[in-house]
């Protein structure tokens, strides 16, 4: 793959930052649903996130249909090509848990 879906890797990485990265990933691929869901969290919170925003992303994860399911794949109806689905894939669970990591963190700080 060219990496044209992938964002480069932020040297300084913030959870809105990933976040950022985590949108740009799935409007790449057309995966609408989560990258307006997490769009509109960034817009809420701008640049500084609060417990409250923590909470909310915490509550994608976990249950049927959560963020921890999403897989790109043509299967699901995503715009990417079958060859790039395990990278894109790789690296949407790298993101994901980062998000997680630091969002726990944020919900534990406050």
């Amino acid at each position: 793959m060219g990496g044209s879906l992938i964002m480069p890797v932020m040297s300084n990485r913030s959870l809105v930052s990933a976040l950022q990265e985590t949108s740009f990933l799935l409007r790449g691929v057309a995966a609408h649903f989560w990258a307006e869901k997490i769009d509109r969290l960034l817009e809420a919170c701008g640049h500084e996130p609060s417990s409250w925003e923590a909470q909310k992303i915490l509550s994608w994860y976990g249950g049927m249909g959560s963020f921890n399911d999403l897989m790109i794949s043509t299967v699901n109806g995503h715009n990417v090509r079958e060859e790039d689905e395990e990278e894109l894939n790789e690296r949407l669970a790298m993101l994901r848990e980062f998000v997680y990591a630091e969002a726990s963190q944020l919900a534990r700080d406050a």
